[in-house]
């Protein structure tokens, strides 16, 4: 009796996993079909690519930047009483309480002269960048860059005239101070703007676009694309970053393609599809 009922149960325990089964693979024959009823080719992931170039960067310092007038004068009245307006005419009716003069106050200023051609901006830098800008500031003047928020692309140029003799102890900084002719007088008393202090070149530096470097738990990498559209692993060691780029210092040569974007799918021996190219790839090689 308990066999015959434990032989039923397990015919419909059977006949449940056979329609169960048909059902998944209907769905599945049917997901794996595009709109046009083409299967969809699998395997290959779209990626943006960029090219490793190599060119002549240049080795910057960024920082902010506080714009100051070149010299600053404070008119003020030499002697006490000193008469700026008569509010009366002759021959006029005049009552207690109206004004018929007014002095200068020699404490107070009558006017603030500020010459702004040429200006100045002043910024500081971390002290450990202050060796390498005494080793080239003694050779040659550095020119430096004053960047006005909103209009980035036409940065106003200028040289470094002044640093500072002392490291300041509350931030570990050192001060600067830029000159700059300020012809179109874009630069005004009290901004605030970006800098960019140039200290030297670095020719035939490997360059790729930024967004190629991953972190991984072994360390920074770049996936590069191989002749047969799949990618590999490659561990790189990086120097400067500037303008969307980073300098490889190891792991790279001129000429090799990287992922730029898409890496998240993605594992050494992939397909990939390549969809478009990065931008700050399309720069010539030097």
């Amino acid at each position: 009796m308990y066999l015959k009922k434990y032989s039923g149960l397990s015919k419909s325990v059977i006949a449940g996993v056979m329609v169960l089964f048909t059902v998944l693979m209907t769905l599945l024959l049917i997901c794996s079909c595009g709109k046009s009823g083409q299967p969809v080719k699998s395997g290959a992931f779209p990626v943006t690519v960029g090219m490793v170039i190599q060119k002549t960067v240049p080795v910057q310092i960024r920082a902010i930047g506080n714009v100051e007038a070149y010299s600053t004068v404070s008119v003020k009245s030499q002697i006490g009483g000193e008469l700026l307006c008569i509010h009366f005419k002759e021959g006029q009716d005049v009552k207690r309480g109206d004004i018929l003069f007014i002095k200068a106050n020699a404490d107070n200023p009558m006017v603030v002269i500020n010459q702004i051609q040429p200006i100045y901006v002043t910024f500081s830098v971390p002290e450990q960048n202050l060796q390498e800008i005494k080793k080239y500031i003694a050779v040659r003047k550095l020119s430096v860059q004053a960047l006005i928020p909103g209009d980035e692309n036409s940065p106003v140029q200028g040289i470094i005239t002044f640093v500072d003799n002392t490291v300041d102890i509350s931030t570990g900084t050192i001060k600067l101070k830029g000159t700059f002719e300020n012809k179109g007088k874009r630069l005004w008393p009290g901004q605030f703007v970006n800098v960019v202090l140039t200290l030297t070149t670095q020719p035939d530096a490997i360059v790729v676009p930024s967004h190629a470097v991953q972190t991984g738990q072994q360390g920074l990498y770049v996936f590069v694309v191989k002749s047969d559209l799949t990618v590999e692993s490659r561990p790189v060691v990086i120097g400067r970053t500037m303008n969307g780029e980073v300098v490889i210092e190891k792991g790279l040569a001129p000429g090799e393609q990287v992922v730029t974007d898409g890496q998240l799918r993605l594992v050494p021996g992939a397909k990939v599809e390549i969809k478009g190219t990065s931008e700050s790839s399309e720069g010539k090689q030097s």
